[in-house]
């Protein structure tokens, strides 16, 4: 538990260091890289490594509930540190993802077909990166 608050805090620190940075575009990569590693790691964590809606283990992805439909009208500092924020990433099985998706398709009007998860941008989270972090931080049962 003190690691993940650990990581909580060290994102909340570089959002105010990527806050500060004048233009986006002089922000070193690799700051951009470790922020956006520590939120999808950050909620991971603490979905319990579980779909956060059906509660299965197996072919978990990460859900931004900022979509990057919003890239086009948020500033570029915005829309990274909001996108890519621990609160803002929903861990959903492949299923889960797809059937909300498609709901979103019928209430916003978006396209969007039901079509398998590789094919609408969706990389399962994989096996080796849910050990690594289990390893590290427990099953999320602390949390």
């Amino acid at each position: 538990m003190v690691d993940v608050i650990k990581h909580i805090a060290r994102q909340t620190s570089i959002t105010n260091q990527i806050r500060e940075m004048p233009v986006f575009e002089e922000i070193p990569d690799k700051l951009l890289g470790h922020y956006s590693k520590l939120g999808s790691s950050i909620s991971l964590v603490l979905s319990g490594f579980k779909c956060e809606k059906c509660h299965t283990e197996k072919n978990l992805t990460w859900h931004h509930l900022i979509s990057r439909g919003n890239k086009e009208v948020l500033d570029k500092k915005k829309y990274f540190i909001q996108r890519h924020f621990y609160a803002n990433i929903v861990v959903l099985c492949a299923d889960c993802h797809t059937k909300y998706n498609i709901k979103n398709e019928r209430i916003f009007g978006m396209l969007y077909d039901s079509l398998p998860p590789e094919l609408q941008g969706m990389k399962t989270i994989s096996e080796e990166k849910i050990e690594k972090l289990k390893k590290r931080y427990g099953n999320g049962e602390k949390l």
